[in-house]
């Protein structure tokens, strides 16, 4: 038999840990920044986003609500950092050209989601404020066909309220939030794997070293597993 990569182990792990066994995540959720944070700041924006999600979906603290974070850098791009004089050696004369540097991509999080007693038949009181603001030219609720699809009526009631709070550190337009349902019948992004594991495998993609654990992993801002997963490996 094949020895197991160090990412086939993190990953087979963390399926295998985490309380995403007992309430699977809805959602996927990728955010994405305005300016290019650090990891640092990054964990500091989860937090934020962990209240705005509290504070709408589970006000009263009588549910479970389950996140998981994951930090992903894009791929490095060339800078233009200014210009500088270099010699033409076929006209022997100096021009100015573009003096450029390879930098690090922005990172961006990609945060899995389960919130799995969220009646939005019987929405609780901060849902329906936000709703308030969502359908204002419509009564301040939502039209009644949209209850027929209510996974789509919580993607916009999501992606709505981080917008609306989060709105100070998040990138413009409409990229900047995209939440996609997790479902157990679909293969995830081409990873071979279905669902929520199949999520996982791509979260994992960039894990070579068990040191990459730390830098893609926000443990500060999730609450999916006990401990860190690296002692689970020793």
């Amino acid at each position: 038999m094949p020895t197991k990569t160090v990412q086939d182990q993190i990953r087979d792990h963390f399926i295998r840990k985490c309380d995403f066994n007992s309430y699977e995540p809805d959602y996927f959720i990728s955010i994405h920044y305005f300016s290019r944070n650090t990891k640092d700041e990054i964990v500091k924006h989860h937090k934020w986003i962990n209240k705005v999600i509290s504070d709408v979906f589970n006000p009263y603290d009588l549910n479970p609500v389950l996140q998981a974070y994951f930090i992903e850098k894009g791929k490095r791009q060339v800078k233009k950092i200014g210009k500088q004089k270099v010699l033409d050696t076929i006209i022997d004369c100096y021009e100015l050209d573009d003096e450029i540097e390879v930098v690090d991509g922005k990172r961006h999080s990609h945060l899995m989601l389960s919130l799995p007693y969220v009646p939005l038949d019987k929405p609780n009181k901060n849902i329906r404020k936000l709703w308030s603001y969502m359908f204002h030219d419509i009564g301040g609720k939502p039209p009644s066909w949209m209850f027929e699809e209510e996974r789509d009526l919580m993607h916009e009631t999501i992606e709505f309220a981080l917008r609306e709070r989060c709105a100070s550190f998040l990138q413009g337009g409409d990229q900047c939030i995209d939440i996609q349902s997790i479902h157990e019948g679909r293969e995830f992004k081409s990873t071979g794997e279905k669902g929520w594991k199949g999520a996982v495998s791509y979260l994992c993609k960039h894990i070579t070293k068990t040191e990459d654990w730390d830098e893609v992993f926000d443990q500060d801002n999730s609450n999916v597993l006990d401990k860190d997963l690296r002692h689970l490996l020793q």
